[in-house]
């Protein structure tokens, strides 16, 4: 990785996280799947329900492994925001390579979805909220992210 001056257009130092597993996050992602499979078993006849509840059972579990909430091999452990709004991300299994962010919402004083564009085209994401990054860490990424999308 070559070296970079870390400011991003005067307004401070690089961005430095460094991504954990929320347990909020998870929990909410349950919770979500849980509300679908009442629906489907108070509103469809009940074989469907019993098919639906299958494939609700694989989503979440799928979910629950997915790289954005921090538990696989190919999720996104580090990533540094640089003054060319590049980014450089490491996953947890040690790879390390350039990206784009493509995507940035910060929804509430807590939660904050991150989608990168990656060398080969494929996109990445990252979901972090409380317990995810430090409060400090946390508010100048909101701040940030509402200059990105200004420009």
């Amino acid at each position: 990785m070559r070296r970079r001056d870390n400011s991003f257009g005067g307004s401070g130092p690089a961005i430095d996280l460094r991504f954990r597993f929320s347990p909020v996050i998870a929990l909410t992602c349950l919770v979500i799947h849980g509300l679908a499979f009442i629906m489907l078993v108070m509103l469809l006849h009940p074989a469907l329900a019993v098919a639906g509840s299958a494939l609700l059972g694989i989503s979440a579990a799928r979910a629950m492994g997915m790289p954005g909430l921090g538990r696989s091999a190919t999720a996104i452990a580090h990533a540094s925001w640089h003054d060319d709004q590049t980014w450089t991300l490491i996953e947890r299994g040690g790879r390390a390579f350039e990206a784009t962010l493509t995507g940035g919402v910060s929804l509430g004083h807590s939660l904050v979805f991150l989608r990168w564009r990656c060398p080969g085209g494929h996109g990445v994401f990252a979901v972090t909220g409380a317990g995810g990054l430090d409060p400090v860490t946390l508010r100048r990424l909101q701040a940030r992210l509402r200059l990105w999308r200004g420009s």
